[in-house]
């Protein structure tokens, strides 16, 4: 994957995890505590995996295809 494609990848990842945290706090707030505990663990892959994304150096065009 190109490094602009991973970013952009990463930051649609990281508005999905920021949503997942907004319906965690909406359940806690009316006391659905199972449901507030599993959108706030989503929430966490989701960030994760969108900092790894973010991070992701991708492949350049200079470096070989297999290494």
């Amino acid at each position: 994957m190109s490094k602009t494609a991973s970013r952009i990848v990463g930051i649609i990842v990281m508005v999905l995890s920021l949503a997942s945290a907004a319906y965690g706090v909406y359940w806690f707030s009316i006391g659905r505590i199972k449901h507030g505990l599993l959108f706030a663990a989503i929430f966490v892959v989701l960030f994760l995996f969108g900092l790894i994304m973010i991070r992701a150096r991708g492949r350049t065009t200079t470096e070989p295809a297999a290494k």
